[in-house]
């Protein structure tokens, strides 16, 4: 058992005449304090801080002090020297050991050293600006243990309650400055340390403060923060916390908070009052002055980097969420907040900084502000969080396994859970801004996964219903309009609920206008949003496909509502043939697909419900096509037989009608009012229909797709010949290699891309048939009635229309891939859709359109298998050749990358696919494309194919090897470089390691002249310095000749070169 030490030096003669302890003169319950100083329980370490203070006091009090020489003492003991011995080695110590990394260290030592201080300080006077000089002289700033120390030190002489002079403020305010800028990671520290250092010097006295603002590197804070200049946003936290002290002098420099406002009381931002006091008078004024748009549009600037301490919040952040916030703390409290102040720095701070961004720390720290506000808001004010860039980042990554994922689950559990307690009206509200923000993605997710509003939905339709009853009457529709898409897709499997709904915005609709209902006056504003929503919701309520049949039935009974509420027959308007159909329709869906039926009845329907509400877009043509189209395709099936008024009528299939009629409806504008419902309902009729489609409805689709974006284009355009440019390229292979191509570059073009666009462009334009608008009349009645409705518009509309209907043809095109992806019709799709890439290419094309094209043929077209092909018994070679010809050409030709890109991938789609075919004329047509490929490579100038086209053709389509080795070997000897040489070595290499040695060997036996010339042509190659891949295909070749046996028969006229390739091949082995 270890003794214990005296207190005090009295037996030690030597230390009492020093005047200094060292750590074996001290007691060994006095080191134990300091050990257990820096454990991690808070308990343990305020339990030794205490002692510790106890000892120095008892020590003190003792009065047993150092009558030593004072030249004998220096630094704290000097300074010390009224204070006892174990005094002053406790306070070196905890000095010394603020630095300290190990455990909890610091905060122990911290919280001693403010005990010890305050002791301290009743002796010695002045005992502040000593403490400060010996930190300065104790800690480096350039060591990081030593900064955070000197920030822990300071700190603990603030939270003592010695008094402190004006000269002390400022020089540890200059401290904490410099410290701050030494190491920015102690800058949130200082900060915290300055705000309660300036608050308690406002406690003990105003001249303290007067002089703490007379700071130079203080006001050189507080001045910062204009745009261009920079303030951290430590320093943008700490002139917020200083703006209820600052003097108005200072306050009209500062350039963080609103010019001419006092600041709040400081019990708002520190939280030490009540939660009902926080947000009354000065303190509201305060508030509201911060978050005024353009003052938050003006400090925005100051907040972007705030993220470099992710994953946890910046404190800034939550200093703003104090200012905004009464309810702000621990625990949340909900409370009234003004909804403009959240909203401004809802979507000016967060929305358009944060969720606008493309980073990832950014949104997550948008996710976690979400978080934190939602407990605080009052039910009225949670829409407010609810903005479109926040939910798409939700649903973006709520089922995907991104860095976002768990955030955006934690989030969305929250708002389910938030939603669930929200009033009917105001989660209606909710749940509709997120369906509509994320495309109804997230509003599935929170019907089926939390089971948000199930047991509201008919309490909230029989709301909507009854005030849309009131509201008839009175025309204050305006304020339920926006909540029935989210009433609606509650009931997407029960659209019979909605019957009442539907049938009061009849009633509204027919208040609002009865007696311009038929009228060509253009309809009024309300008119249009009440037949918007209508039309909205049963677009809607289409979606679900396991209840069409139920829309139908609804759909029917509107239909008869409205004609009874017009008291009227049906002749009596336009479209009295859909009218008397609805009447007689009568189809026993045993016999047939009751989807098929459904879908179509709901077009119908629906295009009769756009006729009452919109009669100049009503197209009769269209009404009877459908009408027959309908009656036919049943018939038909039933075995029965229309009977047909005209030949050509006869000739013509059901199938190709419908397809025109679908198009044409999908080219429709029906502004003012909503074109989507009808549209979508145009698609989901094709999606049924598309085993049906025959290669004149493909057509119909494809020759959209290849028109002009401006049509203009084509004027200068008519004489040029459809092969121009091959036959001109015929001559265009160099006869001399070295002259003027580049080993690393074999495009060899020196008149520059431009050319090739231009010339690509013409001959993409030359494969598009020149039309004049009698002739597009004349393409087909549906699409000339389209294009004739263009005379009426701006250039602009008509490009904007095209574009539109062209995205709707490509979903249509994108079905029947996915329905029909054996059809030996897809064979007619490439060279359409490349046509139409190079249109939206140019300039006054459509980037968009671009993109969708690109997915299209490289996701959807090249995965189909075209099964179908290998039973097809004549096969259209003309049309096969075209599409092989023009995609190998826009492959090798097209200036654009991703034009290209797509053409390669179309070209190896349709070698894959002709395979298949079991025809000489088409295997003859396939292997010569596959030559012609080669010889555009390794010949022409022009040529873009990249150096992955032949492996990835070799790869997908493996017959293809054999029949292009014979043109390579050629290659290995007059490609017109180098360079292209040594690609052909390569790919011959590729080759031989792919095909069997019996065919490998049958290649060089038939092509003799070529072998022999391809061995001849390495030696120049294996004295270069690109000869490892030649080296291997030349061993290669020599092993599997000598196999055969016929070294001197192959390669006979080239034996004298033989020897010194072999023996150059050994050298390097």
């Amino acid at each position: 058992m270890v003794a214990k030490r005296p207190l005090e030096t009295e037996g030690d003669p030597e230390a009492h005449a020093n005047g200094v302890l060292g750590a074996s003169e001290v007691p060994q319950e006095v080191l134990d304090c300091f050990w257990n100083l820096a454990s991690n329980d808070v308990k343990i370490r305020s339990e030794n801080a205490y002692i510790l203070t106890k000892h120095c006091e008892r020590a003190e009090n003792q009065d047993m002090r150092d009558v030593a020489a004072p030249e004998s003492l220096v630094g704290v003991d000097e300074s010390f020297r009224q204070c006892s011995a174990l005094t002053r080695y406790c306070l070196k110590r905890l000095i010394k050991g603020l630095s300290s990394s190990r455990q909890s260290a610091r905060q122990g030592f911290s919280l001693a050293l403010s005990g010890i201080v305050s002791l301290v300080a009743q002796k010695v006077e002045g005992s502040v600006s000593m403490l400060l000089s010996f930190m300065r002289s104790s800690f480096s700033k350039k060591d990081g243990q030593d900064v955070i120390g000197h920030v822990f030190g300071i700190g603990s002489l603030v939270k003592s309650d010695i008094p402190m002079s004006p000269e002390d403020v400022i020089c540890m305010s200059n401290d904490l400055l410099e410290l701050a800028d030494s190491k920015s990671f102690v800058t949130e520290a200082c900060v915290e340390v300055m705000v309660e250092l300036a608050y308690r010097t406002k406690k003990d006295a105003d001249e303290g403060l007067g002089q703490l603002f007379s700071s130079s590197k203080l006001q050189e804070i507080i001045g910062s923060g204009e745009k261009g200049s920079h303030l951290s946003p430590e320093m943008f936290t700490l002139c917020i916390y200083l703006w209820p002290l600052m003097p108005k002098d200072v306050s009209k420099k500062c350039h963080v908070v609103p010019k001419g406002v006092p600041g709040p009381s400081q019990d708002v931002l520190l939280r030490t009052c009540s939660y009902s006091k926080q947000y009354s008078g000065i303190n509201s004024k305060a508030s509201k002055a911060f978050f005024k748009e353009d003052h938050i549009v003006k400090i925005r600037h100051l907040l972007k980097n705030t993220t470099y301490c992710h994953p946890r919040a910046h404190s800034c952040w939550f200093v703003l969420l104090k200012l905004l916030v009464p309810g702000y703390g621990e625990p949340p409290l909900r409370c009234t907040i003004d909804l403009e102040s959240l909203g401004n720095f809802w979507n000016i701070m967060v929305e358009k900084e944060l969720f606008n961004s493309s980073s990832h720390e950014k949104k997550y720290l948008g996710i976690l502000l979400f978080k934190e506000l939602l407990p605080c808001l009052e039910d009225d004010a949670v829409s407010s969080l609810i903005t479109p860039k926040f939910i798409k980042c939700l649903g973006n990554n709520s089922n995907k396994q991104t860095y976002l994922n768990k955030a955006s689950n934690q989030a969305l559990q929250k708002l389910s859970e938030r939603v669930k307690d929200l009033p009917s009206q105001v989660a209606d509200e909710v749940v509709s801004k997120i369906s509509n923000y994320s495309g109804n993605q997230l509003g599935h997710y929170f019907k089926s996964r939390f089971n948000v509003m199930d047991d509201k939905s008919m309490e909230g339709l029989a709301a909507i219903v009854n005030a849309l009853k009131i509201s008839a009457k009175d025309k204050s529709y305006v304020h339920h309009l926006p909540k029935i898409p989210g009433i609606v897709k509650k009931f997407q499997n029960q659209p019979e609920a909605c019957d009442d709904l539907f049938k009061n915005l009849i009633d509204a609709y027919l208040n609002e206008g009865a007696s311009s209902i038929d009228s060509d006056e253009e309809p009024t504003d309300g008119r249009a949003k009440i037949m918007g929503a209508l039309m909205n919701g049963l677009g809607i309520l289409s979606k679900a496909h396991n209840s069409i049949g139920a829309l139908v039935a609804l759909e029917k009974n509107l239909l008869k509502y409205l004609m009874e509420r017009l008291k009227r027959d049906a002749s009596e308007h336009p479209a009295d043939i859909l009218t008397k159909f609805r009447g007689s329709v009568a189809v026993d869906s045993k016999d047939f697909d009751s989807r098929k039926i459904d879908h179509f009845l709901h077009l119908i329907y629906l295009l009769e419900i756009y006729s009452y509400a919109n009669p100049e877009t009503f197209d009769e043509g269209v009404a009877i096509d459908l009408i027959s189209t309908f009656e036919e395709c049943f018939q038909r099936k039933k075995g029965k037989k229309k009977t047909a008024h005209t030949e050509e009528e006869e000739n013509v299939h059901w199938a190709d009608v419908l397809v025109d009629c679908i198009l044409s409806i999908l080219s429709r504008n029906e502004s003012p009012y909503p074109s989507a419902p009808l549209r979508d309902a145009g698609e989901l009729l094709f999606k049924y229909f598309t085993d049906d489609m025959t290669s004149a409805g493909v057509s119909s689709l494809l020759d959209v797709l290849v028109q002009e974006m401006d049509t203009s284009n084509q004027d200068n355009e008519e004489d040029i010949e459809e092969d121009a440019e091959m036959e001109a390229e015929e001559g265009d292979i160099t006869e001399d290699d070295d002259d003027d191509d580049d080993d690393n570059d074999h495009s060899g073009n020196d008149s520059g891309e431009d050319s090739d666009a231009d010339v690509a462009h013409m001959e993409l334009d030359a494969e598009i048939p020149d039309a004049t608008d009698e002739q597009m009349f004349q393409m087909d009645s549906m699409l000339g009635a389209y294009f004739a409705n263009h005379t009426k518009k701006s250039k602009k509309q008509i490009q904007d229309d095209m574009i539109t209907f062209k995205l709707r043809v490509i979903s249509c095109a994108e079905m029947f891939m996915r329905r029909s992806s054996d059809s030996v019709l897809l064979i007619e799709f490439p060279v359409p859709l490349l046509t139409s890439m190079v249109s939206a290419s140019r300039p006054e094309g459509s980037r968009v359109l671009q993109e969708r094209l690109s997915g299209l043929i490289r996701n959807k077209l090249v995965k189909c298998k075209c099964q179908e092909l290998a039973n097809s018994s004549t096969p259209d070679v003309e049309m096969l050749e075209q599409q092989l010809r023009k995609s190998l050409y826009l492959a090798s030709r097209s200036p654009v990358r991703l034009v290209a890109d797509c053409a390669t991938a179309a070209y190896i789609f349709l070698q894959k696919c002709l395979r298949q075919i079991e025809d000489e004329s088409v295997s003859k047509l396939v292997n010569d494309s596959a030559i012609a490929a080669v010889d555009d490579y390794f010949s022409k100038k022009k040529s873009k194919l990249t150096k992955a086209f032949f492996p990835d053709l070799f790869r997908k389509v493996p017959d293809l090897v054999q029949v292009s080795l014979p043109a390579l070997i050629e290659k290995c000897s007059s490609a017109r470089s180098a360079y292209l040489q040594n690609e052909a070595f390569i790919i011959v290499g590729n080759a031989l390691q792919t095909l069997g040695e019996e065919d490998v060997i049958s290649v060089f036996k038939s092509n003799q002249k070529a072998t022999a010339s391809m061995i001849e042509s390495s030696k120049p190659l294996l004295t270069s310095g690109k000869k490892k891949e030649v080296r291997k295909v030349i061993r290669k070749a020599f092993a599997l000749i000598d196999t055969a046996g016929g070294e001197k028969q192959i390669l006979g006229k080239c034996a004298a070169q033989v020897k010194d390739i072999k023996a150059m091949l050994e050298q390097n082995a």
